[in-house]
């Protein structure tokens, strides 16, 4: 794809799954060199505690007359204090290796959204069938009938199921509650979980998903 110097980008740097919002910001590719890039310093800026972390490139290219955007996974490598950009201008900048290859990427596939009963997507734990409340890229709501015990911090095998394509992924539980309705509690859980170590491939298809389903609540004036 058409990733070169002077390129802006939008650069996913988390997905806060409690707060439900991703952290976007913009950058400037300064040089590529094999795998690395250099870019620009964001702001706010990306911290020493972000180094060795994967985030999301994303950016806009022209494709059959449409301009659409791309993204791959890159992992923060190091910062620069001192970028020398020319002989007398020298700027902070960030260092990236670039782990996967570019594919349609859209903002919005971290948006969250409840599935409908038509919307073929389903997921399982343990090979047990859960109830998706909602869904982003970056993890789920569910709820389950305590078949299995689960545990916040601790991390699990999950399936995914979209459009009869199957994922096999990890996901940490962020936390789990009971219900408000005393008499449900000893038979229904809800849990928060966050999905990890995801590939590329599952977060296009996710995100197609994610925004056909969009689609389809805003024609029936749900969204």
């Amino acid at each position: 794809m058409d990733i070169r110097p002077g390129l802006i980008v939008k650069i996913v740097v988390n997905i806060d799954y409690i707060k439900e919002v991703s952290d976007v910001r913009s950058s400037t590719i300064f040089d590529i060199i094999e795998k690395k890039l250099i870019i620009a310093q964001t702001e706010p800026s990306i911290l020493k505690s972000k180094i060795n972390k994967t985030v999301i490139i994303t950016y806009l290219t022209k494709e059959n007359n449409d301009i659409v955007r791309y993204g791959f996974d890159a992992d923060i490598v190091d910062l620069i204090k001192s970028y020398e950009l020319s002989t007398d201008h020298k700027t902070e900048a960030v260092i990236l290796l670039k782990k996967t290859n570019p594919v349609k990427n859209n903002l919005r596939f971290f948006f969250r959204v409840e599935p409908l009963s038509n919307s073929d997507i389903y997921m399982s734990i343990y090979r047990k069938p859960v109830n998706i409340l909602d869904i982003s890229i970056g993890g789920a709501k569910i709820s389950h009938n305590r078949e299995f015990r689960l545990q916040s911090g601790s991390i699990i095998d999950i399936r995914l199921s979209i459009d009869n394509a199957l994922f096999d992924i990890n996901a940490v539980i962020i936390r789990t509650w009971d219900p408000k309705e005393e008499k449900m509690i000893k038979s229904l859980e809800f849990v928060a979980l966050e999905f990890i170590n995801t590939s590329m491939h599952f977060k296009n298809a996710l995100g197609k998903k994610i925004l056909e389903i969009q689609g389809e609540l805003r024609s029936r004036g749900i969204l």
